[in-house]
């Protein structure tokens, strides 16, 4: 029993190591150089779509203020 425990924390360890931050990605509407990743409000994406598009799986979005309309053909 004692050594299942100690192969659990070993396996524990090891995920806890391999496990990455997730990102957070900037959408605002009137950002002058939006450059992807978008990770600051610096270079935050000018729509939603473009920050989803380059978000990965667990990443966060975070738009800021704005009235964002749906480009054509989208």
């Amino acid at each position: 029993m004692q050594l299942r425990l100690h192969q659990l924390a070993a396996v524990l360890l090891v995920l806890l190591a391999v496990n990455v931050s997730a990102a957070v990605l900037c959408v605002d509407l009137n950002s002058t150089n939006p450059t992807p990743p978008y990770t600051n409000w610096i270079a935050a994406a000018t729509n939603i779509q473009d920050a989803v598009d380059a978000a990965n799986p667990g990443d966060q979005v975070l738009v800021t203020n704005g009235v964002y309309q749906q480009a054509d053909g989208r």
